[in-house]
């Protein structure tokens, strides 16, 4: 099987509006899609009946390659239930009031962003975690 090119690759966003300032955001992953040579990035919003759980299974069924989540806890983990067992890579960018798990695993919130989808694999070491099934 060869090699998928950067250009057909895509990252979706699931963020939530109420926690995002949603065009500086859009623009951050436009920007790092962009310069890491990936297509047009795809977007989700959550909305009250839906915590990020479609919004997610839509972005896969879309064909992204790589899932961004922004928002508080409770988007963060509606994406990673709807991702779990699925092997695409899955960046949290922290954008909630409280952040537990975006400081339980010491992500900067409020920092830089990244600056291309494949920063998780470059510039530190990914973290495994566990969907709660035993």
């Amino acid at each position: 099987m060869s090699e998928q090119r950067a250009q057909d690759r895509r990252a979706a966003l699931i963020f939530n509006p109420i926690k995002v300032d949603e065009k500086k955001l859009r623009a951050r992953v436009q920007k790092a899609s962009k310069k890491a040579g990936w297509g047009h990035p795809l977007f989700y919003h959550t909305t009250p009946g839906d915590l990020g759980q479609e919004a997610t299974a839509q972005a896969l069924r879309d064909g992204a390659d790589a899932v961004l989540v922004a928002g508080g806890d409770g988007t963060v983990r509606a994406v990673a239930e709807a991702m779990a067992s699925t092997g695409v890579p899955l960046t949290i960018v922290p954008s909630g009031t409280g952040n537990l798990l975006a400081r339980n695993l010491e992500l900067a919130a409020g920092g830089s962003g990244c600056r291309d989808p494949r920063d998780v694999r470059r510039r530190g070491a990914p973290h495994r975690c566990g969907d709660g099934a035993s």
